[in-house]
């Protein structure tokens, strides 16, 4: 199973600058593409280089797969990346302890438990249907819908609190002039 993030590293017009390709959480999440690809794959497969693939239309044999889970530093990744982090497109994608404060994270975490996220409603629903889906008689396919749901909103409200630059853990709050 691939890593968050993972991209493909493809040669560019300059050799000492590789075409960086990635997915956001908006070409996963909130485009047509994505959805429709996502009804094909199981699981986390959203986040890998065969989705990616799949996405672009590239060959196996096409570029090199990498993939980095260690975000405490944002040196570990291409700066492309990077601005797509800083700039809320990975909305959606996993939630990463890393880039957040201990007291960031332990609001969202708090939040979390209880499915209040900013007072919205559809986090609220989110929960109460995860805590209806794990009682008895919940048939299999409508427990991992509801799953999906939940995290998706807790995932959703992660990526918002990171948004804020001094709920970012230090090594991500100033970054190519992001702030």
């Amino acid at each position: 199973m691939c890593e968050f993030i993972s991209w493909i590293e493809k040669p560019g017009k300059d050799p000492t600058q590789p075409v960086i390709l990635f997915l956001t959480g908006d070409d996963v999440f909130r485009s047509e593409k994505g959805a429709a690809l996502r009804k094909n794959t199981g699981g986390d497969d959203y986040m890998g280089h065969g989705f990616i693939r799949l996405w672009l239309g590239i060959e196996q044999w096409e570029g090199v797969d990498k993939e980095c889970a260690d975000f405490s530093t944002p040196d570990n990744f291409p700066a492309a990346i990077v601005q797509s982090l800083l700039r809320g497109e990975m909305r959606g994608m996993p939630t990463v302890r890393a880039l957040l404060t201990d007291a960031a994270y332990a609001e969202w975490d708090a939040a979390r438990a209880k499915g209040v996220f900013g007072g919205e409603v559809k986090w609220i629903a989110a929960r109460a249907k995860w805590i209806v889906a794990h009682a008895e008689g919940v048939a299999a396919e409508e427990k991992l819908t509801v799953e999906a749901e939940w995290d998706a909103a807790n995932a959703e409200a992660f990526w918002a609190a990171f948004a804020v630059p001094e709920n970012r853990a230090p090594a991500w709050r100033e970054i190519g002039g992001e702030t």
